[in-house]
């Protein structure tokens, strides 16, 4: 068998001598694995899928925030390193519910908002230590809770930061709130021209907030015509500017108006009060009441009853002299609007003495002058409804 000379490195088989095996030598083997060109490749591969830079993120909020008024959040971003950060990077700001969004910039920076996501972007590559910052623009509606969070995200499509902890930044802030609920809003009645006399409707307006405030108060009336306003909290014309409710509380604000004389029947007109904070303009509620015009109209029943107000005296029945029997006068409202002053005069027969007349509730008074018994109910009867009185007499 021959050999080849010895190299130190690789061996010659006197068998086959196209086969060359390695020989083992200490230190040799790892530098041949190294040098293999596809092993080359994977580690230059995991070196570029490893994770090389650190986008952080943090945010600010501005001082004072208040329903009425614009809210600004200041978001900076920081790119920690070690490497520069391949674009495009994203920043997401949810806003807090009772925000809403008016602009957001800042130098290199796109924004766009849908509802109450702001989405900024940073189209490039974003080089290592470098820094910038976000200005997220809200307004602050009545809507909002008297504490709010907001929540910004920085994110980028590689995969390529090395911490995660500080992609997120959260800011709360205390608002303070100024709100106001006017009622009634959608009422509705039926009136009687006024005919000199004047009408009134109690509005109650609600302080919402959570700080006292002052209101200014404005009545209206559309269409202009048939309902005409008198005062407003005791302020004559339409207008008052001054009135302070506390935070959680109410007040009542009396709004006097008229309603025409020759306004026809079923015409319809909406008295509108609307109370505004006087700090902010922009916290107001409008409270509605609607007035329809109607005419009063009443029928009579009288019926004759044995004295005990039950057995109806009719057909062929009779009385005897110097029994006691009563009528009963029934006054029902007919009209599309409730009657005020109703007097009903009744004329009393030659057949019988007036003894007394009562009222089927508290409300009627009487009174007799000659052989007219006049009865006068309090307040209004109110449309579709009846009232009665008994007349008790002697029979001549």
């Amino acid at each position: 068998m021959s050999q080849q000379p010895d190299s130190g490195l690789f061996a010659e088989s006197a068998r086959n001598a196209r086969a060359w095996r390695p020989r083992v030598a200490a230190g040799w083997a790892l530098a041949l694995v190294l040098a293999t060109p596809g092993m080359t490749r994977a580690a230059t591969e995991r070196e570029a899928l490893a994770p090389k830079s650190d986008m952080a993120i943090t945010a600010a909020a501005s001082a004072g925030f208040a329903s009425g008024f614009n809210a600004t959040y200041t978001l900076t971003l920081t790119n920690n390193g070690p490497q520069s950060a391949a674009g495009p990077i994203t920043v997401t700001d949810t806003l807090p519910a009772g925000l809403t969004y008016t602009s957001g910039t800042g130098a290199g920076w796109t924004c766009a908002a849908a509802g109450q996501i702001v989405t900024c972007t940073w189209p490039g590559v974003f080089l290592k230590n470098a820094v910038s910052t976000i200005s997220i623009v809200a307004f602050i509606t009545t809507s909002v809770a008297t504490s709010v969070t907001n929540i910004a995200v920085v994110s980028y499509p590689l995969n390529d930061d090395i911490n995660l902890a500080n992609n997120r930044a959260t800011t709360t802030s205390a608002v303070t709130v100024r709100n106001v609920a006017t009622t009634p809003d959608g009422a509705t009645i039926t009136l009687l021209p006024s005919n000199g006399t004047t009408y009134s409707q109690t509005f109650v307006l609600s302080n919402t907030g959570n700080i006292s405030d002052s209101y200014s108060l404005v009545a209206s009336v559309a269409p202009a015509g048939n309902v005409t306003i008198v005062s407003v909290n005791g302020a004559p014309g339409s207008t008052n500017t001054s009135l302070p409710i506390a935070a959680g509380a109410t007040g009542n604000v009396a709004v006097v108006y008229t309603v025409a004389t020759g306004a026809p029947t079923g015409a319809v007109a909406t008295l509108t009060l609307t109370a505004t904070s006087i700090v902010t303009g922009t916290s107001t509620d409008p409270g509605t009441l609607v007035v329809t015009v109607g005419r009063a109209g009443l029928t009579l029943a009288k019926l004759l009853y044995r004295d005990d107000q039950t057995t109806l005296v009719n057909g062929a029945a009779k009385v005897s002299a110097g029994e006691f029997v009563q009528y009963r006068v029934t006054v029902t409202s007919t009209g599309a609007a409730a009657a005020a002053s109703v007097v009903v005069a009744d004329v009393i027969p030659a057949q019988v003495t007036y003894n007394t007349a009562t009222g089927d509730v508290p409300g009627w008074s009487f009174g007799l002058a000659g052989s007219t018994l006049t009865a006068t109910l309090a307040g209004t009867l109110a449309s579709a409804t009846s009232r009665f009185f008994w007349i008790r007499v002697r029979v001549n």
